[in-house]
């Protein structure tokens, strides 16, 4: 098993995505050389404990890349707490010195689409098929009354990680 300082001899990249359970993250050399992910739940929803969490995945894994997907568009749906949380996730790499990359739902959604899947339940489907370790994690079709299923942040993160190797490389 590859150490820590050993993986960091090479582009290591972390794929966070913040959601109403935690922060999902993948971390992988390359889209077919996933390291780890998952998803670290967050009991208090505010930035400090955001923060703290996003902190200890850096220190961990040491990561040379972090993507986040980019909410600063018009068309972005998410609440003013999480545009905060993401806000100081930002921060916090660029303070760091890391690369930084942020996609956009519709450069995501122009990614799957090759593969006919536009929304994110299509975009999971196709994520379990190139990694079906993932099957276990498949989150449940969304019934317009339900909220999202706390696995889909893992998927979110994935689906940054494959929609940046489809742009930058």
């Amino acid at each position: 098993m590859q150490t820590i300082k050993a993986m960091n001899e090479e582009k290591v990249t972390l794929s966070i995505y913040p959601n109403a359970f935690g922060l999902a993250y993948v971390i992988s050399e390359s889209p077919k050389e996933i390291i780890d992910y998952g998803m670290k739940q967050i009991k208090k929803k505010d930035v400090p404990h955001f923060l703290k969490m996003f902190d200890k995945i850096l220190e961990y894994f040491q990561p040379h890349v972090v993507i986040l997907r980019d909410y600063n568009n018009p068309n972005s749906h998410l609440s003013e707490k999480y545009k905060q949380i993401w806000n100081a996730i930002e921060k916090r790499v660029l303070e760091k010195g890391l690369k930084l990359f942020q996609y956009s739902r519709e450069q995501i959604k122009s990614v799957f689409v090759e593969f006919n899947a536009e929304t994110k339940h299509q975009i999971s489907e196709i994520i379990v098929k190139w990694y079906p370790q993932l099957k276990s994690r498949s989150p449940r079709k969304r019934k317009p009354w339900l909220n999202e299923d706390n696995q889909m942040g893992i998927f979110d993160a994935f689906s940054l990680t494959l929609t940046h190797a489809y742009f930058e490389e």
